[in-house]
């Protein structure tokens, strides 16, 4: 299979900017996890699996806009796995983003470690 981009950085920028590109490059199901504030006797992270038809789009922030509001993107991983942070700084504002090269790259996991 030829995929459209030949960089991570590439698609990244595309998949961000672009809802088209998030709704074929994101796993069906989509894995997501939020922390619950509510839950007894501490906030707990719950994950669940959300079928492509129930994703909210857009999944992902456009990252050029995101920047230019303040926030911090990072990118860590290796050869076929990636993960995005999207935060802002000095708050519980953050977001995690998991991708795997399968054999494109696909968004796999969403975290929103919010509080």
């Amino acid at each position: 299979m030829q995929c459209p981009d030949s960089s991570f950085e590439q698609f990244l920028e595309r998949f961000s900017s672009q809802i088209s590109v998030q709704e074929t490059a994101t796993a069906d199901p989509l894995l997501t996890s939020q922390v619950n504030p509510d839950a007894q006797p501490e906030p707990v992270v719950e994950t669940r699996s959300v079928p492509l038809a129930e994703v909210t789009w857009p999944v992902m922030p456009d990252l050029r806009q995101a920047r230019r509001a303040g926030r911090e993107v990072q990118i860590h991983g290796e050869e076929d796995t990636r993960v995005v942070t999207v935060r802002t700084p000095d708050t519980s504002d953050q977001q995690r983003y998991h991708f795997q090269r399968q054999p494109c790259w696909t968004l796999v996991k969403r975290e929103d470690q919010s509080i």
